[in-house]
């Protein structure tokens, strides 16, 4: 979660959170092997929620989360929670120069989701990131955005978005950054009806209020129904990609590697 979005009660995730950490753990699953030990650079990695799950879900790990909204007093709390929890391996910095060297051998992954739109000079961001002396050969490259300008609403402003993509546009992205494209696609595809009307009420009724996905306040079980129901749209798009149909999607992902 962005921390512009966080509420001082998250104990109940919004389910688009839940769901895309699925997601994301099934990408993750496909490029690991259990008895190899990895390191990953999580850019723009929040309130650390998917820090604290990759860290309980994978012991062969070491995780290092940067985000500049950080304050030295956030990551003092997050570090004393981690120890009451009994979690290690995971490193909080607010700038990448900060990241401690010494204690990392190479960088396997780089997560990048839902990071990018949030930069307003995206390709040189992603070059100087794909240059960082750290990474392993096979270092790998997983990006999450937001899908499509012309859905571009107030919700975007809200959590300082300067814009959205579509598949062409992250694909030119990487052609100029030199990494080549591993694995592309949509998921979230039942969330762009809801997203439709919300930019046409907006264009003619002008209305632009907003809350953070931390202001979720639905029940367990509800959460639980949607979540089973996004990770299941996603599920359904993987399968028909298999068969060569590309369908639209709320969300777009690229997994990409440095070019040789």
């Amino acid at each position: 979660m962005d921390l512009v979005e966080k509420n001082s009660n998250t104990s109940l995730r919004h389910p688009w959170e839940i769901a895309r950490l699925k997601i994301i753990f099934n990408f993750f699953e496909k490029y690991i092997n259990h008895d190899d030990y990895y390191t990953i650079l999580d850019m723009g990695c929040g309130d650390v929620y998917m820090a604290e799950k990759f860290i309980k879900k994978y012991s062969n790990i070491q995780y290092i989360g940067v985000d500049t909204a950080f304050t030295d007093e956030y990551i003092n709390e997050c570090n004393q929670n981690f120890k009451a929890q009994a979690i290690e391996n995971i490193d909080l910095y607010k700038d990448i120069n900060d990241i401690d060297v010494k204690k990392i051998n190479k960088i396997d992954f780089i997560f990048l989701f839902d990071v990018i739109e949030h930069i307003d000079d995206d390709i040189g961001f992603l070059k100087k990131l794909t240059n960082y002396p750290l990474l392993s050969n096979e270092c790998l490259i997983f990006i999450t955005v937001p899908s499509y300008n012309c859905l571009f609403s107030s919700h975007d402003v809200f959590i300082k978005h300067f814009r959205r993509y579509n598949s062409k546009m992250l694909k030119n992205i990487a052609t100029i950054c030199n990494i080549e494209v591993v694995q592309n696609g949509t998921f979230f595809f039942v969330l762009l009806f809801p997203r439709i009307i919300k930019v046409i009420k907006e264009k003619f009724l002008k209305s632009n209020k907003n809350k953070g996905i931390g202001e979720w306040k639905s029940s367990r079980f509800i959460t639980n129904i949607i979540v089973f129901i996004l990770y299941l749209d996603y599920m359904f798009l993987k399968s028909l990609r298999l068969l060569g149909v590309n369908m639209p999607g709320l969300s777009n992902y690229m997994i990409c590697k440095k070019s040789v």
